[in-house]
């Protein structure tokens, strides 16, 4: 891409972002406007090391509250021969803890299709609106939240990148930690969380551990699985500590063209909300 199409490119992101504005007082739009802004055609399905994850990264960087220590990690990785340049969004709320809480979410997905597309011979955006624009949504309300409200550990928010092509962020996360953002205590993992059926409400979600149960819901039923889903997904890096990962379940729209933000329950995602909020904060 050459250097006018690579401006063009974003003026016309930063226009279009700039019709959504600051976040509202209704968390229901909130996280739909996350969901669409991360959804939209300019970022092109945020592939992996695109101009496309970097404009999303962009987006998460600018919506974080003010009160963090924002960072941004820049790392590289190879994939069939290649080298992919990417960064992750972090930012870490300091409770003056020994003990650190990270929560994550990815943010990269297919692009414009390739090999993991499910939707074959389409060479067109595939949006992810529950992979995994949902839990980048989810993070984001939550970093907000405890800026303004205390939690017992530090928290250290992360929108990973390179989880499509092998978890190459969270793997360069686990690295590079080397206590810098103090003791890592607990994990906690979104990964598609945004299709919560209407009828028979339920989050499912696996760990490594049973040292800390996690409390029930009004609102949905707990289901817990076997501790496979830790072992392959960015939890995975992680697992000398208690992790958690949480979905609302495989769905006929997964890696397809057709994961759109029209079919996200974003009454189910509020109510997420209100669960792993509690949860942080103990």
């Amino acid at each position: 891409m050459t250097a006018n199409r690579h401006c063009c490119f974003f003026a016309i992101y930063i226009f279009g972002w700039a019709f959504y504005g600051q976040t509202s007082e209704n968390p229901l739009t909130d996280f739909k406007q996350h969901v669409e802004a991360l959804c939209g055609k300019t970022l092109q399905g945020r592939a992996s090391g695109s101009l496309g994850e970097s404009l999303a990264n962009r987006y998460v960087w600018e919506q974080l509250d003010k009160g963090s220590k924002k960072e941004k990690l820049s790392y590289r990785f190879t994939v069939q021969g290649k080298t992919v340049n990417s960064e992750m969004v972090t930012a870490f709320i300091d409770r003056k803890s020994s003990n650190t809480i990270l929560v994550g979410a990815h943010i990269d997905h297919l692009g414009l299709g390739g090999e993991l597309s499910k939707s074959p011979g389409k060479n067109e955006v595939h949006p992810g609106a529950d992979d995994n624009a949902s839990g980048v949504a989810m993070l984001i309300e939550l970093h907000d939240y405890f800026i303004e409200h205390n939690s017992t550990y530090n928290l250290l928010f992360v929108a990973y990148t390179g989880h499509e092509l092998g978890l190459h962020g969270s793997e360069h996360l686990s690295k590079h930690w080397k206590k810098r953002w103090k003791e890592l205590y607990q994990v906690y993992n979104f990964d598609m969380i945004g299709r919560m059926d209407t009828l028979q409400p339920k989050l499912i979600y696996s760990s490594n551990s049973d040292k800390n149960p996690l409390h029930s819901s009004k609102s949905f039923q707990l289901k817990k699985e076997d501790s496979q889903r830790c072992e392959t997904l960015d939890t995975k890096h992680f697992l000398s500590a208690p992790c958690y990962t949480f979905t609302t379940g495989i769905h006929l729209d997964y890696h397809k063209i057709s994961d759109l933000p029209e079919y996200l329950n974003y009454q189910g995602l509020y109510e997420q909300f209100l669960f792993f909020r509690e949860l942080l904060a103990r």
